[in-house]
């Protein structure tokens, strides 16, 4: 098998590479750059891991042991290696975390299945003696095994997951110890308790106000180095980094205190203006100072509609036809004389996110100004300079928790009825509107590549939280999912009649031998996935602790059939797991190890997916 591995993917220069590669020749090409993969992601899985370092193309040094970071450094030639890369670029944009497990538990399969394909697995499981040295397995009946062992696996994550209410007191400590759990396999893990706290604040701010449609695009991130992490701080509004080219006025424009933002997509360029008023003297002949009138005139009434509207801050949309812009001095001094403050000149992508975000118009056209009616108010405008970063506060208008429940009851149950209303809620919309401007965390770190990590473990946190409001649910760690899902596959192994090819009589209640094989290595392969996690914690006889794990729940199935009134302890007996930072086997739900059903059902459906896609390759054809 080496040649494969040199063919595929140590040839840099592809002047052997052959045309085509089939058959089995194919297969194990495919399985063994694949495993390739999983055995460097393998020192990455738990929250005692490894780390890597990573030297790009352009020189630059990157540690991290985020497998997602990990695998978009590496150059890959194999077609299937990339692959698995894309698996876990999907497990990244589904799910935040498991991008690491979901490969590692994908190798595990493929090594499994080369072993199958060439008819040398053998299998000693709970005294039992397998083996499939007689010739080798089809790879249709090792996909079958494996779709039916995933099943199995599947359904018996689903029987240990819990349900809980996120609005409750238990619902947020159970999100912070789903959180911390995420977070304690990250590099920054010494940042757990501050970066735990930070997300799940967030996420129930966004899901108060954004119920189950919450994303965690709606959570601000704004990183600055220079502190350490535990300066780091939320606030429940919009916050935007960047710069002012007149004075900041702290002073409200508006009778009632509040403060308007307006988007201008009007032409206020220096050079544009300039070239009016040439173009003005040569075609109509008339002399500087009507030109200068005119345009003094213009300006002035375009800062009197902004004045009479309470309009404090404008932002304006840069003109890309024009280099080295500069906005009009005329134009300047009288927003200045108005006390209004103006951002630096946006791009037209900037300022449509901008307008969205903060529920702020873009007007095109100076009549427009005139128009406007029931302008977004925000409670006030802060200006903030850390570390060169200027930063500008968007303060909403408190909102009490009582009137965001009414809301979305209201829009729920009363969408039909809100039509004859509109003209009353008008007059309340400046303060409410702006319910959609949502938190924005102001990370801090102490270098830029702690600062990349931070971000990074705090995107996969968000990820996470994000998912377990849609669905929240949560399963045990520590291993407790895989050794209860080994266990079952092996009971079913245990009950079921083994056929040969030659048939059965009930075709619903028998499994063929070969498939039977492949569901066993796959519950072999989730007990390499403990194993792997216990030898990473550096825990002394790793194969004796997982070995005591398997025979806990083993135990407890046993006693639960001889009890079967002692429901209490049956239950308790799927939770069973090792808290690999104390390296302590218990209940995983009172050591606070804690995993989102979604996150752990994906890792076995999307493992059983690349693994199954892989198999039922038997041609490799380079077009070039």
């Amino acid at each position: 098998m080496e040649q494969f591995t040199k063919l595929y993917i140590e040839n840099d220069d592809n002047k052997n590479i052959e045309s085509s590669l089939e058959g089995k020749d194919a297969i194990f090409s495919n399985i063994i750059a694949c495993i390739s993969i999983g055995d460097i992601m393998k020192s990455l899985l738990g929250p005692k891991s490894r780390d890597k370092l990573i030297v790009n193309k352009y020189n630059e040094i990157i540690v991290s042991n985020d497998g997602y970071t990990v695998l978009k450094s590496i150059q890959l030639e194999h077609p299937c290696s990339k692959m698995m890369v894309e698996l876990s670029f999907s497990m990244d944009d589904q799910n935040g975390d498991g991008t690491t497990s979901v490969v590692v538990l994908s190798s595990f399969l493929l090594r499994k299945s080369l072993k199958l394909l060439n008819g040398t697995l053998t299998n000693n499981n709970n005294g039992s003696s397998s083996s499939s040295s007689g010739g080798s397995i089809h790879p249709i009946k090792i996909i079958n095994g494996f779709v039916r062992a995933s099943k199995i696996a599947i359904e018996s994550i689903i029987n240990q997951s819990k349900s809980f209410d996120i609005t409750t007191n238990q619902g947020k400590d159970l999100m912070l110890q789903v959180c911390k759990t995420t977070l304690n396999s990250k590099l920054i893990s010494h940042t757990n308790p501050i970066l735990s706290k930070l997300a799940v604040d967030s996420i129930l701010m966004v899901s108060n106000l954004k119920g189950y449609s919450i994303s965690t695009d709606y959570i601000n991130i704004i990183s600055i180095p220079g502190e350490s992490v535990g300066k780091s701080t939320i606030y429940p509004y919009f916050i935007l980094p960047h710069p002012l080219i007149t004075p900041f006025y702290s002073n409200s424009n508006n009778s009632n205190g509040d403060f308007k933002v307006l988007f201008l997509n009007l032409s206020f360029s220096k050079n544009t203006m300039d070239n009016n008023n040439n173009n003005d003297n040569n075609n109509n002949n008339l002399n500087i100072e009507d030109n200068i009138n005119k345009e003094e005139s213009n300006i002035k009434s375009i800062v009197i509609s902004l004045k009479k509207k309470g309009i404090s801050m404008i932002g304006i949309l840069e003109d890309l036809n024009i280099p080295n812009l500069n906005i009009s001095s005329l134009l300047l001094s009288y927003l200045t004389k108005a006390k209004i403050s103006v951002l630096k000149p946006f791009s037209f992508e900037k300022i449509k996110y901008l307008a969205n975000r903060l529920n702020i118009p873009i007007i095109s056209n100076k009549s427009e100004i005139i128009k406007l009616e029931n302008l977004i108010a925000f409670k006030s405008i802060k200006y903030q300079t850390i570390n060169n970063e200027n930063l500008i506060h968007f303060e909403n208008h408190t909102t009490n928790q009582n009137d965001i429940n009414n809301n979305n009851n209201n829009n729920n149950n009363n969408n039909n009825n809100n039509n004859n209303n509109n003209n009353n809620n008008n007059n309340n919309n400046n303060n409410n509107n702006n319910n959609n401007i949502l938190p924005t965390i102001i990370l801090r770190g102490t270098t830029a590549m702690e600062l990349e990590e931070t971000e990074r473990a705090l995107h996969d946190a968000l990820c996470v939280l994000r998912n377990l409001v849609r669905n929240p649910k949560v399963v045990p760690g520590g291993s407790a999912c895989e050794i209860e899902a080994s266990k079952e596959i092996n009971d079913f192994f245990n009950n079921s009649i083994i056929v040969t090819n030659s048939g059965g009589n009930n075709v619903d209640t028998t499994i063929n031998r070969d498939e039977l094989l492949a569901m066993l290595s796959f519950a072999e392969s989730l007990e390499e996935v403990s194993e792997t996690l216990c030898q990473n914690s550096g825990i002394d006889n790793h194969l004796e602790v997982v070995l005591k794990l398997k025979q806990i729940h083993l135990k407890n199935k046993s006693n639960s059939n001889n009890n079967n009134n002692n429901n209490n302890n049956n239950k308790n007996s799927k939770n069973i797991g090792i808290d690999l930072k104390v390296n302590s086997i218990g209940d995983m739900f009172e050591y606070g190890v804690l995993e989102t059903l979604s996150n752990k059902l994906a890792q076995i459906t999307m493992a059983t997916e690349i693994v199954t896609s892989i198999l039922k390759i038997d041609e490799i054809v380079y077009c070039k």
